[in-house]
Order: C-alpha cells, then sequence, then structure tokens
C-alpha cells in the first residue's frame, strides 16, 4: 500500500511491461485479482499474450498522446543527472504546484527532495514531449487509438471538468473513464 503513489500521476514514457505478462498469467492461474494498465498497445499486448479472458483481470488502457522515443528519454535522464550532480534522480510529470492546467516537471533525488522544478517554457524534454518532435515513429500509425479497445476501462485527464461539474475546479485535475465491457461494469458498480 505505501508504494501505489508510485500509480499516480502523467507519465510521458512508456514502460517496459512485457515481463510482467508472464507474471500476470501466473497470477491469474493462480486464481488472484489482477488490475494492469498501460498504453493502448500495451493494453492489447496483454490480451493477446492470455489469448482469452480471465473474471479476475482487469485492464485498463490510459489514453496515450504518443510516447517519447525511449532512448531520447534515457539521454534527457543522463543529462539531467549530471547537470544535477546526482545519480540517482526520479521525475514527476504534471506535479500539481502550479496547477493542473501548467506542465511541469519535477526532479527528486535520492532523499526524496525536489531539486529542480520546470515547465513548459523552459524544461528540455516537456517542450519536445509536447511538440511531438520525440515520439516513437510507430505511434503516428497507432492501430490502438480507436472507440472500441480489449480493455475493460479507458481513462484520461478530464481538463474541462468544471464543464460537467461546475462545483469542481479544473486546476485540480479530474480523470474520465469509460467503461466498455460487461465485467468492468459489473466491477465499476461494485
Amino acid at each position: 500500500i505505501e508504494e501505489l503513489y508510485r500509480f499516480r500521476n502523467s507519465k510521458y514514457v512508456q514502460s517496459d511491461s512485457s515481463h510482467v505478462y508472464r507474471e500476470i498469467k501466473d497470477k491469474l492461474e493462480n486464481n488472484e485479482f489482477v488490475c494492469f494498465s498501460g498504453t493502448p498497445c500495451q493494453a492489447e499486448g496483454l490480451h493477446c499474450f492470455l489469448n482469452k479472458d480471465y473474471e479476475k483481470l482487469i485492464i485498463v488502457d490510459v489514453v496515450c498522446h504518443a510516447v517519447p522515443s525511449p532512448l531520447v528519454f534515457k539521454k534527457y535522464l543522463e543529462y539531467k543527472s549530471s547537470e544535477l550532480k546526482e545519480k540517482k534522480i526520479s521525475l514527476l510529470f504534471r506535479e500539481k504546484h502550479y496547477g493542473y492546467m501548467y506542465p511541469n516537471l519535477c526532479i527528486y533525488n535520492s532523499k526524496d527532495e525536489i531539486i529542480y522544478h520546470n515547465g513548459i517554457e523552459s524544461d528540455e524534454m516537456l517542450r519536445a514531449f509536447f511538440s511531438n518532435i520525440c515520439d516513437r515513429p510507430s505511434c503516428y500509425e497507432c492501430k490502438f487509438k480507436k472507440r472500441y479497445r480489449v480493455s475493460d476501462y479507458t481513462i484520461w485527464d478530464c481538463f474541462n471538468v468544471s464543464d460537467f461539474f461546475p462545483k469542481i475546479d479544473n486546476n485540480k485535475g479530474a480523470t474520465r473513464m469509460l467503461v466498455h465491457t460487461k465485467k468492468g461494469n459489473k466491477y465499476f458498480e461494485s
């Protein structure tokens, strides 16, 4: 439970989920509940790997802008680590110090202290990401950005939440969600 905070916040890089597919299958075969979240291509990759539906599996795909090249992201981390003179750093994308609507990035050192905080106008990675110059070429022809998905849920940032619920402040952030399956609806209702 102490580690769940790691799942929060936007992540402007795609994780390598291929190594967890076997672990997920093993857990499902042992009748354990599993909730997998990832980009639409990762969600469909898991679905194809398993080749059958499991009642205790929930698949959540996160609407994907596109993902930056892993090499570009690695080079950015190396550059920032060197610039900040820190061997181990961690990033928090879309930190809400200036509000939800302002893209910014925080870098923490190994003591979990903020050692860098900049916005889209001054951070190299954010500028590259939002100008689409570091996206993986496969993202431009993505076959997984489609209406009907294999996932149980699709989630994404709801920047205009106050249009639906005027009492909710857009600047605090909200998530929208689509339910795609009967199983997803059953778990959502419960």
